[in-house]
């Protein structure tokens, strides 16, 4: 499945500590895998993005890890939260439209972490990887669009300190039954448009915005 979108932060945007925004998720558990609700592999999993001081960006995973893995330079793992991966492989820039395109192909067999995760930023890629466990069970499928977009974080210093916004533009989503043979930037049998534009405020007094999208090519 793949997810495309464009979004804009405020000119001269306070990126503080960081925030999230929208990505990909799957499993019978809907409100799972976010929030230090760690996987089990056989409940949830989710891949959203984050930005960090100064813009930096990563994909953001709640997804089954190891040691090994979590040694990985380019990794920082979080007993208490998710998994960041590839920090700071490329950086927001506020007052202009950034377009991110995520591409997830789950691990199959479960017990193989042969998974594919890929990053587009702007066109170009800047994530790649294809030695990832999502999900150690069947029962867990890709299946949704997790939108959330908020400061933190999990307490005040992560605040915005002023209201703000977050902008959001040409959102789209593809998929198939079947394991895509096109790119992330090509993908696969279905797609549906979810948005042209929609603009979200940030402020000091509240806390987040999510919203949880699902979706199935059955």
């Amino acid at each position: 499945m793949s997810l495309s979108y464009e979004v804009a932060f405020d000119e001269n945007f306070d990126w503080v500590l960081g925030g999230k925004l929208p990505g990909l998720r799957g499993g019978t558990n809907a409100t799972g895998c976010s929030g230090g609700d760690e996987p089990t592999g056989l409940d949830c999993f989710s891949t959203r993005l984050m930005w960090r001081p100064d813009g930096a960006g990563e994909v953001y995973a709640y997804i089954p890890t190891t040691s090994a893995f979590c040694q990985e330079s380019n990794i920082t793992c979080n007993p208490d939260f998710g998994v960041s991966i590839s920090r700071g492989s490329f950086t927001f820039v506020s007052g202009e439209w950034n377009r991110v395109t995520l591409f997830v192909q789950l691990n199959d067999p479960v017990t193989t972490a042969n998974g594919d995760l890929q990053l587009y930023f702007n066109d170009q890629l800047v994530i790649s990887r294809q030695d990832l466990q999502f999900r150690k069970g069947s029962s867990v499928d890709i299946d949704g669009l997790y939108f959330s977009t908020f400061f933190g974080g999990s307490d005040n210093s992560w605040a915005t300190p002023n209201t703000t916004h977050t902008y959001y533009r040409n959102m789209q989503l593809w998929g198939g039954a079947n394991p895509s043979n096109a790119t992330a930037v090509n993908s696969t049998n279905y797609s549906i448009s979810i948005l042209a534009f929609h603009e979200i405020v940030l402020s000091p007094s509240i806390t987040y915005h999510y919203a949880l999208f699902c979706w199935s090519a059955k």
